[in-house]
Order: structure tokens, then C-alpha cells, then sequence
């Protein structure tokens, strides 16, 4: 009886907000699902709420619409700091995905795979959508914006293809699958691989409306969060509930579509392991930060004021407060008795799960200290070199065929340098796939990796064969090209004298996903000797062929980051098998 006169009293309370509009940063897609699961299962009108959710445009500028009144509530991404900075008084109630799902999308027919090589470019990009945190990209890499050829986006992926833009931007979770799903080849420009993770969608007001409507702003958090939570627990059901949603099907939408989306914004979401809607005051100081050293805000800007605090619902009368305290500590001692069991077994499991992480800690900083020990190792070298080769230098007579002989070695010297540095670099970036998720045409990337070797192929008649039972696979496009490009190389390079390389490459289905074997018939390795040290960094087996040594490393990184696993048998002068076996959720068509 006491409950339900104290959730009658709650009722009458949030019964009295007034009806509330959001407004959405795009039409309607995964993308909100959490928004419309809260409506659809009356999260909003069981807190009193009546809410609309009003469709996005490209050309509504939702900053002003909040700004002037126009609705009450926003989504929009963080980039809505430059506005607060410019003195709008916005405050950011929730954060929905923890890492900004914006990059940039190029032609692999265009070569362009780094902001480097956009200089002078094409891009179509919006100035309100993700544009911020892309010129920061730029100018981490030290390039100037003013450099760039900034077009009016007009959402269309086909200027790709026909050269109207040489880059888009678009969102990780939508664009690149679309791509796929049009046959067109991309590279993507992450902002993440340039060191600026911002956070993405967030909710966000004015201060002044906060602050006059507080418990209706934590009714609304409360259910949008509660929304979230069901629709990544509930994927297909919501993609067939977007589905009815006005204009979602009229633009080439479906279920599919929906679903490949919902997988990528979960990742960026990352519910598993932080709660949906939670924001770190430092990482919103770091992105000011950022902001700072870039240029892109003045010095003595602050967050004050910049991010909401949830305040505690006030009651009315000491009676109803003695009530509502001693109801909820009723409910906590059942809770506690009723599962105080399930906690001590969590305790356990947690522990354990804490014994392998500090052994996987270890393991990645005996690995750091090794690459930190071959990279002083490989650039000691060329950089005594040098400093060497500049002390014989004769300055009082330049013309010199002394001074000749001095700068080819320099030359040949730089070049060793620039080399090594592009090894390091590789290894550096060689577990940073995950950002890469997407369904890849395992033909069309042996495709791209074979054209791009075809004059070693043909220079030395190997023979490729290839059978793949399995067509597509929901992997990185980068790494899948990594260890294609890497293990066919291989196969050709290490050939038998006198003989042409055959390389037979095959897909299976197995229980846990996909495999993909590759065999030569090449001089093989002696696994006996080298075996242990097979997947080493800068190892080579055979001094007398070229190679630097990383592609087995870096694959084999690439692979077990994304939960794989590789492994190789091998037998001298019959050939070799490499298998990869890939984790994959993903049933092809």
C-alpha cells in the first residue's frame, strides 16, 4: 500500500511536463534507435512525457534551433563545444556513442589514403557535421585547412566514382557498407588513427532550460538511456520498427542495412563497457584541449557550465522523505539478501578476469619493450651514419669527388632511414583494425592485392588458384588485404630456384567462422630452427631475398586483435601452408 502511494505521488509530479520536442541530426536510421525504442515501449509517457521526434535535414542548423526555442532537445556530435566556446549557452545532458563515428571516404582508383595526399583536393564535407574534428585531423598532420578544397556535401556516393569530389564524409557506420553494397572500392580516413577520438551523438539543451526543468531533463535522460539499452538488446525488432518509420524504405533502406549499421554503432557505443549515456568531464577537457593547441579555441576557454550534472529530485514535507527513504532501504536489504550469493561468484569471476588482464598487461609491455629496443637498434645505425658521413664532408671544397662519393652514401643512407621509419610505422598501426569492421568481398580484395603485384606475378609466371567457398566475411578490409598481400608476396619471394610459384587459396566454413588457407609449393621453413621465433619482429629466415622482416609480425597482430588466429605448417623444399582462422557473426547471403 505504501508503494503505490509513493509511485502515485512520483506520477502526479512528472505528469505535470509539458510536452517536449527533440530534434534528430539525420533521418531515420539505427542511428536513433534508442530514441525511438523509448517511444515505441512508452519510456517517455511512463514518465509523464509527451516527446516528438522530429527528422533531421541536412540543411536545419539544430544549434540555432535549440539556440531560438525552436525545440527543446537535440542530438548532435561534439563538435557543438566550438558553439558553447562561441558563447551559446548549451549544456550536454547525455553521451550516446563514445567515439565520433565521422571519417573521410576516398576512391582506392585515386590512391588518396592520407590526409597528405588530400592536399590540394576535392573534399564535400558539411560544416556542422563532423567537419570540426576532420580540419583537426588535417592539422595534426601539420596540413593547413586553407589548402584544401572544401565542397558542399550533398550526400551523393556516386561523386566517388565519377571525380566530382576526390573525398566524402560519412559516417564508419553507414557510408563504407553502402559503398560495399555498390561495388565501389574505398580507403578510409580515420580521425581516430590521427590521434582525435572525440566523443559522437550526444543529447543535448540550453543551460537556462536545464536549469528551469531539471526533473523533466532526468525523466528524459532516464528514458532515452532505457531506450538504448533495449534497442542493442533488441536489434532486429528495431530495424523492423525503422522500417515503418516515414521515408526509411523510399531511401533504399533495409533490414540488412539496418542491421550492419546497428553492429557498427555498437562498437562506437561500446555498451559492454561503458553505461550508455555516461561522459568524462577530462576526456571533454582533452577535447578542449585539442581545440587549443590546434588553434581551434582561445587559450582561456573553459567547460564550465558545458556538461549537466543530474540533480536529485527534490520532495516536498519531511514525512514523504522518511517514507520514500524507508522504502528504498526495505528494497535494499532484499536485494542484498536476495543476492548476496550472485555477488560473491561476480567477485570471483571478476578477479580472475583481473589475473588475465594483468598477464595480457605484461605480455603487451614485454612486447613494447622489445619494439622499443629494435627501433633504437634500426635508426641508431643510419643516424650514425649520417652524422658520420656530414664530418668528412670537405664545406671548403664542395666539387670534390670526395664530397660525390659522401653524398650518394648520404643518399643511399636517407633512404635506408625513410625505410625503416615506414617498417616502424607499420608496426605501430598494425593492431588498429578494429575501426575497420565491414563485410568484405573476400574476391574483390584478392582482386585489389593481385593488381597490385600483377607485374611480379607475371615477371615470375606464378600460378594463383584460388576457391572461396565463403564470399564474404564481416572483417577489416585493411587487415584481410595485409595478410593476403603479405602471405601471396611471401609464397612468390621464397619460391624454388629454377621453378614457377602455384598458390592455391581457399575458403572454408567451420564452427566458429571462416578459414583461409594458403599454400606454395616454395622451399619452405625449417620449423625445427626458426619455428619459436617464426612471428618475431625483423625476423628474416633466408638473408639471400629481399624482405625487412615485419609482414608475419604485423599480420599476425592484425589477426589475433580481431580475435583470430593463424598458424603455419611447413615442410623444406615441398612448400608452405598458412592457415587464418577468422571469429565472424556474419551468415553471407
Amino acid at each position: 500500500m505504501l508503494l503505490l502511494f509513493a509511485t502515485l505521488t512520483i506520477k502526479q509530479q512528472v505528469n505535470a511536463q509539458d510536452t517536449v520536442n527533440i530534434q534528430l541530426k539525420w533521418k531515420h536510421q539505427f542511428q536513433f534507435a534508442g530514441y525511438y525504442a523509448a517511444l515505441k515501449n512508452n519510456y517517455f509517457k511512463d514518465a509523464g512525457l509527451n516527446v516528438k521526434l522530429i527528422e533531421g535535414e541536412s540543411n536545419i542548423d539544430i544549434v540555432d534551433r535549440i539556440v531560438k526555442g525552436q525545440v527543446e532537445y537535440a542530438v548532435s556530435s561534439s563538435e557543438i563545444i566550438t558553439d558553447f566556446i562561441a558563447g551559446k549557452p548549451l549544456c550536454v545532458i547525455a553521451v550516446i556513442f563514445q567515439h565520433s563515428p565521422y571519417i573521410l571516404l576516398t576512391s582506392t582508383k585515386s590512391n588518396i589514403k592520407s590526409p597528405t595526399d588530400l592536399v590540394g583536393k576535392k573534399i564535400m564535407a558539411t560544416s556542422k557535421q563532423g567537419w570540426t574534428e576532420i580540419k583537426a585531423t588535417f592539422l595534426k598532420e601539420g596540413i593547413d585547412p586553407t589548402l584544401l578544397k572544401l565542397k558542399e556535401h550533398v550526400w551523393d556516393l556516386n561523386y566517388l566514382v565519377n571525380g566530382k569530389a576526390d573525398a566524402l564524409s560519412g559516417y564508419i557506420s553507414f557510408e563504407p557498407y553502402m559503398l560495399n553494397k555498390m561495388g565501389i572500392p574505398y580507403n578510409i580516413i580515420n580521425p581516430v588513427d590521427y590521434g582525435v577520438d572525440f566523443y559522437g551523438d550526444l543529447l543535448f539543451s540550453t543551460q537556462d532550460y536545464i536549469k528551469n526543468n531539471n526533473t523533466q531533463v532526468d525523466n528524459i535522460k532516464s528514458a532515452i538511456i532505457k531506450g538504448w539499452e533495449y534497442a542493442f538488446a533488441h536489434q532486429e525488432e528495431m530495424a523492423d520498427y525503422i522500417l515503418t518509420l516515414p521515408g526509411v524504405e523510399e531511401r533504399g533502406i533495409t533490414k540488412e542495412i539496418l542491421l550492419q549499421e546497428a553492429a557498427a554503432i555498437y562498437k562506437l557505443a561500446e555498451p559492454n563497457l561503458i553505461s550508455v549515456g555516461h561522459m568524462n568531464p577530462g576526456r571533454w577537457q582533452t577535447i578542449l584541449n585539442t581545440y587549443k593547441q590546434l588553434g581551434l579555441s582561445p587559450q582561456n576557454a573553459t567547460i564550465d557550465g558545458f556538461i549537466y550534472t543530474q540533480t536529485p529530485i527534490e520532495y516536498k514535507g519531511k514525512f514523504r522523505m522518511v517514507l520514500y527513504f524507508s522504502l528504498a532501504l526495505v528494497v535494499c536489504i532484499i536485494f542484498i539478501l536476495g543476492y548476496s550469493y550472485l555477488l560473491k561468484k561476480e567477485v570471483r569471476k571478476q578477479t580472475k578476469t583481473l589475473r588475465q588482464t594483468t598477464d595480457e598487461l605484461l605480455l603487451s609491455n614485454a612486447e613494447l619493450e622489445k619494439f622499443a629496443y629494435v627501433a633504437s637498434h634500426n635508426l641508431r645505425a643510419p643516424v650514425v651514419n649520417i652524422i658520420s658521413l656530414m664530418q668528412l664532408y670537405d664545406r671548403n671544397n664542395p666539387a670534390s669527388p670526395e664530397n660525390d662519393y659522401i653524398i650518394a652514401k648520404l643518399t643511399d643512407t636517407t633512404k635506408n632511414l625513410s625505410n625503416t621509419l615506414k617498417d616502424l610505422i607499420q608496426v605501430v598501426s598494425s593492431k588498429d583494425v578494429n575501426n575497420d569492421l565491414q563485410i568484405v568481398n573476400i574476391q574483390q580484395v584478392f582482386n585489389e592485392v593481385k593488381e597490385s603485384i600483377s607485374q611480379l606475378i607475371i615477371e615470375t609466371n606464378t600460378l594463383i588458384n584460388c576457391k572461396f567457398d565463403v564470399k564474404e566475411i564481416y572483417f577489416s578490409h585493411k587487415a584481410l588485404t595485409s595478410i593476403l598481400l603479405n602471405l601471396i608476396s611471401n609464397a612468390i619471394k621464397y619460391r624454388k630456384p629454377n621453378s614457377n610459384a602455384v598458390i592455391e587459396i581457399i575458403t572454408l566454413h567451420t564452427n566458429s567462422g571462416t578459414e583461409i588457407q594458403i599454400r606454395d609449393n616454395g622451399i619452405g621453413i625449417d620449423l625445427d630452427k626458426n619455428g619459436e621465433k617464426l612471428f618475431g619482429l625483423f625476423q628474416r629466415f633466408n638473408t639471400n631475398i629481399e624482405g625487412s622482416g615485419i609482414g608475419l609480425h604485423i599480420i599476425k597482430k592484425q589477426i589475433e586483435t580481431l580475435g583470430g588466429k593463424i598458424n603455419i605448417n611447413s615442410t623444406i623444399n615441398i612448400g608452405t601452408t598458412v592457415t587464418v582462422n577468422i571469429k565472424t557473426t556474419f551468415n553471407p547471403t
